[in-house]
């Protein structure tokens, strides 16, 4: 699908057509889907006054894709995540009690045939 970037400054007056980008030399390869990073800061203090987590945290999140064919119809799709458990998404970013952590862990790995959705609302293979 065709996206346009609309970028706009006070006192325009119309649209222009941003330019497409050329794809890069590793597009052929692969792809990047995801990569974000976010931060809290954990502050924890029970019933009885006592702080039991005071400590700054950040997650990323690396998703991608490496293609297996030329047309891009079959993929690798694969995702890095924090958190050595399923449902664990933060590492300890040093501030505060917590100690630096740096781990990522592959927690999505599957072969993906390029699908679509039809005008109808059925899945369907591209051909």
């Amino acid at each position: 699908m065709p996206r346009m970037i609309i970028e706009m400054t006070p006192g325009d007056v119309h649209l222009m057509e941003h330019p497409a980008k050329e794809p890069g030399k590793l597009s052929r390869w692969v792809s990047l889907r995801t990569l974000s990073l976010s931060t809290r800061y954990n502050f924890v203090e029970n019933s009885a006054g006592a702080t039991t987590s005071n400590q700054g945290q950040y997650q990323s999140v690396v998703k991608g894709a490496f293609h297996l064919d030329p047309a891009g119809k079959y993929s690798i799709e694969d995702g890095l995540f924090p958190g050595n458990r399923f449902s664990a998404g933060w590492n300890g970013s040093g501030w505060g009690t917590g100690m630096l952590r740096t781990n990522l862990y592959l927690k999505q790995l599957y072969r993906l045939e390029d699908w679509s959705f039809s005008t109808a609302g059925c899945i369907s293979t591209r051909a």
